[in-house]
């Protein structure tokens, strides 16, 4: 009895001060066995008469039942969990099994008998159970379970004489049991305890792993961006060169791979912010349909040498401006774009933007890059559909080109509460579609009195590709105008010349440059020279990068203007708005092309605080390309000086230069300016580091804006024209 009880306190004082149930009741169920043996003494004389005089009986079979409900717990049963709900439900049939046993006293002995046959054999066949199945299997349980069974035979099989040998052998045996279920109970918990560090150590060893390797990454990101801003810089100033075919190729296949180059570090980057959680999503507002722009530029210069017609279409009921993260929205698109560019050897791809309503009038906006290319890979459709990839096939995504980027993508759609999906579709080709949760921003409601000039317009538009020939059909009649099409030039020709019998000419017309037969080119010298339909007819011309014709040769066939393919709903609106209303007012002018800069050079003058002399020399190139003046410094402490000494409209300013550095130099020119009651000059980080942190520590010290390395000429322009807007007079 005083080991059951030394047992017991052990077992207590461990279940209380650490909390942990199953202890505590093994505990109880020792003290309940104690009791039970002081039952042949003679207290037991002195219990209740309701007992019958079955107390030790009674007690024991409580015991057995709390030493049953921590053992459940410790070990479930299969189907089981061994919670809090179940042990709650052993003890209170437990507590109706006693009341039987004071209710009807005959059936004590043969319920406490069949407790104590059963809790061994049941351990027994779990402990069996657990082998079979190669878990974890604790001995000292084996052990106690061994020990309870041989207590009970030495009582129940041998015999018993009261206060005999047999009796404390039996009760010595009890204690064994209990000690060991007790001992095993802890080993297990110990055991588990250390199995959740040795989780928890591996946790955070495999987390500072991942945060070195983005670090890492990050440092190599901005190592190699620097040079790689010196390449794309300077190859996309020589593009607008005097250049010969051949070299124009040769500086255009550079700078093609040179953001290629960039792509894959961007997308190894951005996976290695995944693997760490993080990659974190911005909320600005930006204008979707530019956007839209921006990436099929990209695109374009791909698909200069295959024939390979690109198309937008942006459905007239999309809003231009939202609130989201417009470069990540643009990363995912130009993914998909370049998948489709890379299967498509000929025919054409297709972009299409459309907006969709849930149940709840919640405002969806779905993206469809449809192509005629050979079917996606099982590999890409992989990356683009299932959402786990283990770390190890990453290298293998890296070998397979595209697959990185597009896995890449559909981790940043769903971060954006998004859904990415295949069209299955039995005819060649694939489409691929993107749907979004769309937060547009309503703007002001103006007056579209230019706009006006179009409606009811006869316009024809001749193109030997159907696809094409739809999108502007469709685009045209959003406008109110009055669209008519023409595959050919020769059908085209034959149109113009019966609507002009008619007293009914067209009067705008919408020419593709390269098709069979017919160029565009030719279709507009002939028209000039055909007296039939006259000089009033106002003639676009669309045409690929290589197959653009000279200002003065358009100028010469009567073609007003030369857009480039794919172009967006906005700008052909724009251009023919404008053009209709020079066209109207006689004010005939040169053939210019989509993106001429003004002739003027404005009055706005930038400070570039930059200590690479290539990336100075290539922003130099990019602001003079511009028609902006800008003044170069090489460390911080200059730039504070060049601030203090002259007035300028922007500062673009380097982080990372010797000496001091930018964001040093941002904290003594606010300084200075505070002191001297002085406007604010806007500064932009100028860096190769890309993560948020050096953004928010940007913003911190007083930068209005952050641009990344290396520096894009439209990127740059649109810096230059919000705050130019920005700009008090």
């Amino acid at each position: 009895m005083g080991l059951l009880l030394s047992t017991a306190l052990a077992a207590i004082v461990l279940g209380a001060v650490r909390r942990q149930p199953l202890h505590l009741l093994v505990g109880l169920s020792a003290v309940l066995f104690a009791l039970s043996g002081l039952s042949g003494v003679g207290w037991a004389l002195h219990n209740w008469a309701f007992l019958h005089g079955q107390t030790g009986s009674l007690l024991r079979l409580a015991g057995f039942v709390l030493l049953a409900t921590a053992l459940h717990g410790a070990m479930p049963a299969p189907g089981t969990s061994g919670g809090r709900a179940e042990r709650i439900g052993l003890l209170l049939a437990g507590a109706l099994l006693i009341i039987i046993g004071i209710t009807q006293p005959a059936t004590v002995q043969p319920i406490l008998t069949a407790m104590r046959i059963a809790l061994p054999l049941w351990m027994l066949a779990l402990l069996g159970l657990t082998l079979l199945q190669r878990e974890r299997f604790e001995p000292l349980l084996g052990l106690a379970t061994l020990l309870l069974a041989a207590s009970w035979l030495l009582e129940y099989l041998i015999g018993r004489t009261p206060h005999g040998l047999v009796q404390h052998i039996s009760e010595i045996l009890l204690w064994g049991a209990v000690m060991c279920y007790s001992w095993g109970l802890f080993r297990r918990q110990q055991l588990a305890a250390l199995e959740r560090v040795r989780q928890q150590h591996a946790e955070t060893a495999f987390l500072e792993q991942r945060r070195a390797r983005a670090r890492f990454l990050a440092r190599i990101s901005h190592e190699i961006r620097t040079p790689m801003n010196g390449v794309l810089g300077m190859s996309e100033l020589l593009l607008d060169t005097a250049l010969s075919a051949k070299q124009r190729d040769y500086v255009a296949t550079i700078h093609s791979s040179g953001n290629d180059l960039l792509g894959l570090i961007n997308d190894i980057l951005d996976m290695s912010r995944l693997e760490a959680g993080r990659l974190t999503l911005e909320q600005l507002r930006f204008d979707l349909h530019s956007l839209i722009d921006d990436c099929l530029e990209g695109c374009r210069h791909r698909l200069t040498q295959k024939p390979v017609e690109l198309i937008s279409f942006i459905h007239p009921d999309v809003p231009r401006m939202m609130e989201g993260d417009p470069a990540r929205l643009r990363q995912v698109l130009t993914s998909l774009l370049g998948q489709a560019c890379q299967n498509t050897a000929e025919g054409e791809i297709l972009l299409v933007t459309a907006l969709e309503k849930q149940a709840d009038a919640t405002p969806l906006v779905r993206f469809v890059v449809q192509d005629t290319g050979q079917p996606i890979s099982e590999e890409c459709r992989n990356s683009l559909l299932d959402p786990f990839v283990p770390s190890g096939l990453l290298v293998d995504m890296l070998e397979r080109q595209g697959q990185l980027s597009l896995y890449v993508a559909q981790q940043l759609v769903r971060m954006m509460r998004g859904q990415v999906g295949i069209k299955e579709s039995s005819e060649q080709g694939n489409a691929v579609w993107v749907l979004l949760p769309a937060d547009f921003v309503d703007s002001p409601v103006e007056a579209d009195l230019q706009g006006r000039c179009l409606v009811d317009r006869n316009i024809l538009i001749v193109d030997d590709n159907e696809t094409c020939r739809k999108v502007l059909q469709q685009q045209a009649s959003a406008w109110n105008m009055a669209p008519r099409t023409a595959s050919s030039g020769r059908e085209a020709l034959a149109m113009l010349r019966a609507q002009a019998n008619l007293n009914t000419p067209f009067e705008i017309l919408l020419v593709d440059q390269s098709m069979p037969g017919m160029s565009g080119l030719e279709l507009a010298s002939k028209i000039k020279d055909d007296p039939l339909i006259g000089e009033d007819l106002l003639i676009i011309m669309l045409s690929g990068v290589n197959q653009l014709p000279s200002r003065i040769v358009a100028r010469n066939a009567g073609i007003r203007r030369v857009l480039n393919k794919p172009v967006s709903g906005y700008t052909l609106r724009s251009t023919l708005i404008d053009e209709w209303l020079q066209h109207s007012q006689r004010s005939r002018s040169i053939v210019r092309d989509e993106a001429t800069p003004d002739e003027g050079e404005e009055d706005f003058r930038v400070l570039v605080a930059e200590d690479n002399a290539v990336s100075t020399r290539v922003i130099k190139g990019m602001l003079s390309k511009l028609k902006v003046a800008c003044d170069t410094v090489s460390d911080g402490q200059q730039a504070v000086l060049a601030v203090q000494q002259r007035a300028y409209d922007l500062v673009l300013m380097d982080c990372e230069m010797h000496g001091m550095d930018g964001f040093t130099a941002v904290e003594h020119i606010r300084e200075w300016e505070q002191q001297h009651g002085l406007a604010a000059v806007p500064i932009i980080a100028l860096t190769a580091h890309i993560l948020p942190e050096h953004r928010e520590r940007a913003r911190l010290c007083g930068m209005n804006g952050h641009m990344a390395k290396p520096v894009d000429l439209n990127q740059l322009r649109s810096l230059l024209d919000y705050w130019k807007a920005q700009r008090t007079p």
